[in-house]
């Protein structure tokens, strides 16, 4: 055995060997390699909690965790139900009583809404639509910003996108009348590129005279403008006479760029909010409702109250309470005035009236 001094001297060269410079860029990269591998799973995780947040839950019980085609469990005082989460429990099919001339008293919304994309994946559609509660409230896209209409329209100058059937869609609003569905048109109200190159006196100018054209390359059309505002009444009646009962316009405001030329008495907001007036009062002896999808004008949306509903797209449930606070306080039945759009479920959102995605919707 060795003498304790001379294994010590031993131990200590070893450890000075191990330690040499070439050892230590050794040990120094292995450090380096093993914080990036923990970096990118803590990416990783933060990710996935991400995409997790649209499948959380809140009840009674606590936050669970709902993925599309579970089938939830609802506690009651006397016993346990099962349902579809999707849609909400079966309702019978919304309606929208008239009274007098002008008071529409709506009910609260529970359904589904069918996006562009989805259109486009018209298989998918169609079985999920032969699955599909016999009276739910179905909102469809049905034209964009550019000025391609997605069914048949007979108004002057629409036309589809490319290769675009327009007589499947065309089918699929006949399968949902067929079904009872409230249906719900969605399409744009002042940004329309087509609309306003054939009538470029409607369009907004700027101050060269050329047409203002917004972020995603979309000219906008003039809210005060008695021709824009007969285009869109008519294109409301032509989709009232296909079957459709409620109509929600987007872009329905006047953009506050700077660039364009603009002068008037009146605020943005208050021509914005003439225009939908008109509209409303249009077709305020017709069971047709008129509604505003309020989600990228949160600050300038036309002020109009009286048989309008208002829509939301939003995926955070924790919002529900300040948005319904700031949103829907002025309204007289906030729970059927006010309607989300959300993949998401979370159960705060079915306070208020709620259309969620009839197919599962993938990020890009």
């Amino acid at each position: 055995m060795l003498p304790d001094r001379q294994a010590a001297h031993l131990t200590g060269g070893l450890f000075l060997r191990i330690f040499t410079y070439r050892n230590r860029g050794r040990l120094k990269k292995a450090a380096i390699i093993v914080l990036l591998c923990l970096l990118a799973l803590l990416i990783l995780l933060i990710c996935w909690m991400q995409y997790l947040q649209r499948y959380l839950v809140y009840t009674e019980d606590g936050v669970q965790l709902q993925f599309p085609g579970e089938t939830p469990t609802v506690q009651t005082d006397n016993n346990t139900l099962s349902g579809e989460f999707v849609t909400g429990d079966p309702v019978a099919p919304p309606s929208i009583p008239v009274s007098g001339e002008t008071e529409k008293t709506l009910l609260p919304l529970s359904g589904v809404y069918l996006s562009y994309e989805m259109l486009q994946s018209m298989d998918q559609v169609t079985a999920a639509v032969e699955a599909l509660e016999d009276g739910s409230a179905v909102m469809l896209d049905l034209k964009s910003i550019y000025g391609s209409y997605y069914y048949t329209s007979s108004l002057e100058g629409a036309s589809a996108p490319q290769d675009w059937d327009t007589q499947a869609v065309d089918a699929l609003i006949t399968e949902l009348r067929r079904k009872s569905c409230y249906l719900i048109a969605r399409l744009p109200a002042f940004s329309d590129n087509a609309f306003a190159l054939a009538h470029q006196s409607e369009g907004l100018p700027l101050s060269n005279g050329a047409l203002w054209m917004d972020a995603e390359g979309s000219y906008w059309l003039n809210p005060a403008s008695e021709t824009v505002q007969t285009h869109l009444k008519d294109l409301c009646s032509e989709l009232q006479r296909k079957g459709f009962r409620e109509i929600v316009f987007y872009n329905f405001y006047f953009p506050e760029s700077a660039n364009i030329s603009y002068s008037s008495d009146l605020s943005r907001r208050e021509v914005a909010t003439a225009a939908a007036q008109s509209l409303l009062d249009a077709f305020s002896s017709s069971s047709l409702v008129i509604s505003l999808d309020i989600t990228d004008c949160l600050d300038n949306y036309p002020q109009v109250t009286e048989g309008v509903r208002r829509y939301l797209f939003s995926e955070d449930g924790g919002s529900v309470t300040s948005l319904a606070s700031s949103y829907a306080a002025d309204l007289a039945s906030p729970e059927a005035q006010l309607v989300f759009c959300t993949a998401s479920r979370d159960t705060r959102f079915e306070d208020y009236s709620l259309l969620r995605p009839l197919l599962e919707e993938t990020a890009d």
